[in-house]
């Protein structure tokens, strides 16, 4: 690949110059657009650029930039009946399907209407520009006006509306992945399958709370939480 000097803030004639000079352009792009970024800052990106998991990336730079001390967590696991709307945690989960409808057919149900209630409209918007979700993978949005600094949507719903042993368990893991990723120390976590999933609260209860017995040493502190009945 030639030489390629950028000057001032011509992005766009930089991976330009990339672009035609051929070959695996989108490894070279990917390299050269990370050494750009980390020679002129994030704040000369072109604002028209679109950036994917941007709340994310800051805060992950910023716990780069100023690393703190590795804890070891001996978490407590907390069973709690409520709004999980209004738990003031680090990270809520959401129960999500694979966002292969438009956004103006989705009707928000379960959690998704409570967190919608609660102020976290926009983060449901963003999460429909995502693109489908795969069964059981997670992705996370901003809390919008929620006491969180993170959403964490999980899929554990199939495109039939169904949920299986198998899918809550995978959903669970990872969004219990995704939200240690991120740096929460706190986490409120539903019962990834049951309601419109078709599986019963007790049987998710136990999938749920196995699951999370595996990540307390992560977090300071995982809360299930259930509907009041």
């Amino acid at each position: 690949m030639a030489a390629l000097r950028v000057h001032g803030t011509d992005f766009p004639a930089a991976m330009l110059a990339v672009f035609r000079a051929g070959g695996d352009t989108d490894s070279v792009g990917a390299m050269v657009g990370a050494c750009i970024g980390a020679q002129l800052g994030f704040e000369k990106l072109p604002q028209n650029w679109p950036l994917q998991h941007r709340e994310a990336l800051l805060w992950l730079s910023d716990r780069l930039a100023n690393p703190r001390p590795k804890q070891t967590h001996c978490g407590t696991l907390l069973d709690v009946r409520g709004d999980i709307a209004i738990r003031d945690v680090d990270v809520v989960i959401n129960a999500w399907n694979r966002n292969v409808l438009p956004r103006w057919l989705l009707v928000p149900q379960g959690v998704s209407r409570a967190l919608t209630k609660a102020g976290a409209g926009c983060s449901l918007r963003e999460l429909s520009k995502r693109g489908p979700l795969p069964l059981g993978a997670s992705v996370e949005t901003g809390a919008g006006g929620l006491l969180a600094t993170w959403i964490v949507h999980a899929d554990a719903i199939d495109l039939t509306w169904r949920a299986t042993d198998r899918s809550g368990r995978s959903a669970t893991r990872s969004a219990l992945q995704l939200a240690h990723w991120l740096g929460a120390e706190t986490v409120a976590l539903p019962m990834l399958g049951a309601g419109s999933g078709g599986l019963s609260e007790e049987m998710v209860y136990e999938v749920v709370r196995g699951v999370s017995e595996e990540f307390l040493g992560r977090f300071a502190r995982i809360e299930l939480v259930r509907l009041h009945r």
